[in-house]
C-alpha cells in the first residue's frame, strides 16, 4: 500500500513538473498573441482568453501565496527546498489545466458565432503547442499512465465516458452552423454532429490508448533498468 502510494505521489510530482513548463510555453504563445493581434493588428478585444490566462493565473497564485503566507521572493527564488518547489509546480500545474480548457473551449464561439477563423485559430494554436509538449514529455517520461493501475477498471470507464462527452462537443461545435441556418434548426445537421463525433472519437480514443501502452512500457522499462 506505502509503496503504490508513493509510486503515485512521485508520479504526481513530475507530471506537476511537466505541466509547469507547459504553462510557462503557455504564457510565451499568449505573450506573443498579444503582440500580434492587440498591438500590431489593434484588435485588443480579440485578446480575451489570452488576458485572463495571464492575469486570472498569475492572481491564483498570488492568492496561494497570500493564504499560504509564503513568502514571494523565496516562492519565485527557491531552488532547495523540495516541499516549496512541489507546492509551486503543484499550483501552476492547476494554470496550465485551467489554460487548456479556456484554449479547448475558445475557438467554437469565435468561429460558430462570430464566424472569426483567426481568433480561433490563435487558440488552437497555443492550445496544441502547449498541450502538445506536455503530451510529450507524459509519453517520453513514461506518465501517460493511470497513477493507480488497481483502478485501472474504474479509469477507463471514465476515460471512455470522457471521451464519449468530447465527441460529441466536438461534433457539435464544428456542425453548430449546419444545425443551425439563419436561426432555424435542422435536424439534419444531427447527422453531421454524429458523424464528426463518431470520428474524432475513435481517432482520439485509439491514439490515447496507443499512447498510454508506449507510455508504460518505457515506464516498466525504466523500473526494470533501475
Amino acid at each position: 500500500m506505502n509503496g503504490n502510494f508513493i509510486k503515485d505521489e512521485r508520479l504526481t510530482k513530475q507530471v506537476n513538473q511537466v505541466n509547469t513548463q507547459s504553462f510557462i510555453i503557455m504564457e510565451i504563445l499568449c505573450i506573443i498573441s498579444i503582440i500580434i493581434k492587440g498591438i500590431i493588428f489593434k484588435e485588443l478585444l480579440l485578446c480575451f482568453i489570452e488576458l485572463l490566462i495571464l492575469i486570472g493565473g498569475n492572481l491564483y497564485i498570488g492568492i496561494e501565496i497570500v493564504i499560504n503566507k509564503i513568502n514571494p521572493v523565496v516562492f519565485i527564488k527557491e531552488k532547495n527546498d523540495e516541499m516549496i518547489i512541489d507546492y509551486k509546480r503543484k499550483i501552476i500545474s492547476r494554470c496550465f489545466i485551467g489554460g487548456f480548457i479556456l484554449t479547448l473551449i475558445a475557438p467554437a464561439p469565435y468561429l460558430f458565432l462570430y464566424n472569426n477563423l483567426y481568433a480561433a485559430m490563435s487558440y488552437m494554436i497555443i492550445m496544441f503547442i502547449s498541450a502538445g509538449y506536455a503530451t510529450f514529455k507524459y509519453v517520453k517520461d513514461g506518465l501517460f499512465i493511470p497513477l493507480r493501475r488497481k483502478d485501472k477498471k474504474d479509469w477507463k470507464k471514465s476515460f471512455k465516458r470522457n471521451v464519449v462527452i468530447g465527441s460529441l462537443f466536438f461534433g457539435f461545435s464544428t456542425n453548430l452552423n449546419k444545425i443551425f441556418l439563419n436561426g432555424v434548426f435542422h435536424p439534419k445537421g444531427l447527422i453531421g454532429v454524429l458523424i464528426s463525433a463518431g470520428l474524432w472519437g475513435c481517432m482520439f480514443y485509439t491514439s490515447m490508448l496507443f499512447m498510454i501502452k508506449f507510455s508504460t512500457k518505457l515506464a516498466d522499462k525504466k523500473i526494470d533498468d533501475k
